[in-house]
């Protein structure tokens, strides 16, 4: 091979490789795959209804009832989980599960409420009508007890009958001890029980300072109920004590 054929050989080779770039680009390619679609998501919007009036009114109610209710222990406690379970079923739209709930829950409310006051409202009627020495606003309130117990409403005759018997065990009095004085002359005053033979009240009513029967001093108080009960007044004249 020449010289000038030597020199023109490169050039050659690269003109053969351009050539097949060229035809290699000019066949037909496959095509690329696409990436698939996802599919359209359709957003449904569900409409939740509301609690009625009446499932509002009624839980509103026999919350007010519980939290109303006198005694507190284990009970009182599961009426309240009971109510924020009601609450939270009503509030994901299970309105009937919490209708019907909620009507089992008021029945037993009701049926333990009204008995509780019931019973206390008789015991404190029974306790009320054990008071003597009444003035004329007590006797009047005692009246009062006794039409709503009669009448049925216990809830009212508790909560007057409690106030009363409040009222009247608490009621007492002092008197100042005279010279010569002895606890059948002080109860024989008038403005103590104005009969002698209730001396043992005054006893009872100052244990401590009583304890050992000592002489009365000359400026001792003393205590006395102002409405003691008449099976304190039938053991004093009897002579119980």
């Amino acid at each position: 091979m020449t010289q000038q054929h030597s020199k023109w050989f490169p050039r050659l080779a690269f003109l053969v490789a351009l050539l097949g770039l060229s035809a290699c680009a000019g066949l037909p390619s496959k095509p690329l795959a696409r990436a698939p679609q996802e599919a359209p998501v359709e957003v449904v919007r569900v409409e939740q209804t509301a609690p009625s009036p009446a499932l509002i009114r009624g839980l509103a109610e026999v919350s007010v009832e519980i939290a109303d209710f006198p005694p507190r222990g284990p009970g009182h406690i599961s009426w309240q989980r009971r109510v924020l379970m009601i609450e939270d079923l009503a509030a994901q739209g299970y309105l009937t599960q919490a209708q019907d709930r909620l009507s089992a829950l008021r029945q037993e409310v009701s049926a333990q409420v009204a008995d509780y006051y019931r019973s206390q409202a008789l015991r404190y009627h029974r306790q009320a009508q054990q008071f003597a020495r009444l003035n004329s606003d007590q006797y009047d309130r005692l009246r009062a007890l006794d039409f709503a117990v009669h009448q049925g409403a216990f809830k009212t005759a508790y909560f007057q009958g409690r106030a009363l018997v409040r009222e009247l065990w608490a009621a007492q009095a002092w008197v100042t001890v005279r010279s010569g004085d002895t606890l059948a002359s002080i109860a024989a005053r008038r403005e103590v029980y104005d009969n002698p033979n209730l001396w043992p009240l005054l006893k009872s009513a100052n244990k401590g300072l009583l304890f050992r029967n000592p002489p009365l001093q000359s400026g001792w108080r003393l205590r006395y109920p102002l409405h003691p009960r008449l099976d304190e007044i039938f053991a004093a004249v009897e002579g119980l004590y």
